[in-house]
């Protein structure tokens, strides 16, 4: 009897012991090891320096940078631990300890002062890094750079340096070799297989495998993400996209952070005046951006996309009414001009649509597509309206201003000029207060719309599916980042 009693004693905790187990088990293998990302077109390069938004989403998994960004766009380090200015011209960086390249080398200061020293020469990044100087070693975690002038965005830089281990940046292209939490495994036509890092230097993602697949036809692209179970996330979907599984995938979509707009050129005589300016206003701003891009864009009175630093929320937008227009004395001043409007090649689309809006207004409005390679100061000084588009680098809007506003950029096809505006962007060079820097940057935003610089049209959505068996949340510019995918 004592026997007995002992071993119910004795089995109470080895059932509920087993129970455990199988939970965790279960949680475990329910799980795939293996997950894929399918987009609309293929990588155009293996090598992490060939910088392009398009790239860099892709390689991230296998690069990482000393700084990046958090799921809210501030700051946040991630080879480095620490990181600040010694004075105006000097920063300072101490790196992580005990971080390994996927060969097995260990990181350090020197691994960076080689890869600024080639990247300032022998890639497209070389623009972005004309403001760094010299890197002096300090010891095997710690370096200093010096700058050649004040440099207001020199931490948002090292956002978008990839750090490498290579003798040839060309290496790269054959041998992806990075820190990240996923290592290189092999390609093939449409496909890069990744595998997990076991030497990663921080929490490892939950899947084992990571294959990211390309394929370029839209109805074998949505064909294989409805057939294949371990497809997470698919690019290249818009909300009209009717073969999708909606039992398997949601919907979801955000702001890329990019915006469309029309310049008004100041050399024009035409489009300086302001009749001219305030009427094409008016034409463009009646335009529903999210009926006619079926909700691929986004009506905004902004030369910035939401979500940028510097957006500034008290500029509203409403449609406005082509009604008053038609037969205004303004209309017909103009119909009797010959107008010209330079838009990019891709927007043919949109072409086809204006083309019959301004018959509708009986304006004689030519329409030349022109390829990015022509878009310059001197192609573009005959255009009475220019058509361009913007993506914030660093997530923040001065790069647009200091591009498209300030009087000497190479980038101001309009020729625009406002003292007061390259007055605050001579300020915001030495400005570190975030408070400081979005108030004058808000205030930029308030001049163009003054001083017309042009018309905004709408800021691109970016949508993606996403299987409903995980759950992510996604940066603010749209980053999908595998680390932060869970299944549910």
């Amino acid at each position: 009897m004592a026997f007995k009693d002992n071993l119910k004693i004795f089995a109470a905790p080895i059932l509920i012991l087993i129970v455990l187990v199988a939970v965790v088990y279960l949680q475990f293998y329910s799980q795939p090891s293996k997950i894929q990302i399918v987009y609309d077109s293929p990588l155009n390069s293996l090598n992490p320096y060939t910088y392009s938004d398009f790239n860099s989403s892709r390689l991230n998994y296998i690069y990482e940078s000393l700084i990046s960004y958090d799921q809210n766009l501030n700051l946040l380090p991630v080879l480095a631990t620490s990181y600040g200015k010694i004075d105006p011209l000097t920063v300072e960086f101490k790196l992580k300890p005990n971080v390994k390249f996927h060969n097995d080398a260990d990181l350090t200061s020197r691994n960076i002062k080689e890869i600024i020293e080639v990247l300032k020469t022998q890639s497209n990044l070389s623009e972005i890094l004309n403001t760094f100087e010299s890197i002096e070693v300090i010891d095997d975690l710690t370096f200093r750079l010096t700058l050649n002038q004040e440099d207001p965005f020199v931490f948002h830089k090292f956002t978008l340096i990839p750090i490498a281990k290579f003798q040839k940046l060309d290496n790269l292209e054959i041998a992806p070799n990075g820190t990240g939490y996923y290592k290189f495994v092999e390609q093939s036509d449409n496909k890069i297989a990744l595998e997990i890092n076991q030497n990663y230097h921080s929490t490892q993602p939950d899947f084992k495998s990571l294959d990211l697949v390309a394929i370029p036809q839209f109805a074998k692209r949505i064909e294989y993400a409805n057939l294949e179970n371990q497809v997470v996330a698919l690019y290249g979907v818009s909300p009209e996209t009717q073969i999708l599984n909606l039992e398997k995938f949601q919907l979801l979509n955000n702001s890329d952070q990019s915006s469309n707009f029309i310049l008004f050129n100041y050399a024009s005589k035409l489009a300086k005046d302001k009749s001219f300016q305030d009427t094409f206003y008016q034409i463009f701003k009646s335009i529903d951006f999210e009926v006619l891009t079926s909700s691929i864009g986004k009506n905004t009175n902004q030369f910035l996309a939401k979500g940028v630093f510097g957006y500034n929320p008290n500029i509203d937008f409403e449609l406005q009414s082509l009604k008053d227009l038609k037969d205004s004395a303004k209309i017909k001043k103009l119909q009797s001009k010959e107008i010209s409007l330079a838009i990019p090649a891709p927007f043919s689309k949109f072409q086809i649509f204006l083309n019959e809006l301004f018959q509708t207004l009986n304006l004689n409005v030519l329409i030349q597509p022109l390829e990015f390679a022509e878009y310059n100061q001197e192609k573009l000084a005959d255009y009475d309206l220019i058509m361009f588009g913007f993506k914030a680098d660093f997530a923040d809007g001065t790069s647009f201003y200091n591009a498209f506003a300030k009087s000497d950029s190479s980038l101001n096809f309009s020729q625009y000029s406002n003292p007061q505006i390259d007055q605050i962007l001579e300020e915001l060079k030495s400005i570190d207060d975030e408070n400081q820097k979005i108030q004058k940057l808000q205030t930029l935003a308030e001049l163009i719309n003054q001083k017309k610089l042009g018309i905004p049209l709408f800021e691109n959505q970016n949508y993606y599916a996403l299987s409903k068996d995980f759950s992510l949340k996604t940066r603010l510019d749209g980053l999908i980042d595998i680390k932060f995918l869970k299944a549910k």
